[in-house]
């Protein structure tokens, strides 16, 4: 077993990232009950073989539309990167501001 009172924060980082990879992991995989959800169907009348193909189109059509950790990954570089853009434009921007007040005023 692994200990977490030795207080590191790498090891506490390393340990609650793979905490949430397997939880990402298992939402991936339980986006929906399949089993469950042909039961329901069943219990309202549909015929077993249409429910059960309904669940599983559902599930699969759900679990194809499930953003995943490497695409939540891509959309945040992507806005970290948009926004140092942004930052030095802002910075180069304020800049240019000061020196012109500095010439006309000063």
């Amino acid at each position: 077993m692994e200990d977490r009172s030795n207080g590191a924060d790498d090891n506490r980082g390393d340990w609650k990232r793979a905490k949430l990879s397997r939880w990402y992991q298992r939402m991936a995989t339980t986006a929906i009950d399949t089993l469950r959800c042909a039961r329901k169907l069943k219990d309202a009348g549909v015929p077993p073989a249409q429910a059960e193909a309904m669940a599983d189109a559902i599930g699969s059509e759900l679990v194809d539309r499930l953003a995943t950790k490497a695409d939540l990954e891509n959309a945040v570089t992507t806005l970290e990167g948009s926004i140092r853009v942004l930052q030095w434009m802002l910075g180069l921007t304020l800049t240019f501001v000061v020196a012109i007040a500095w010439r006309v005023f000063g």
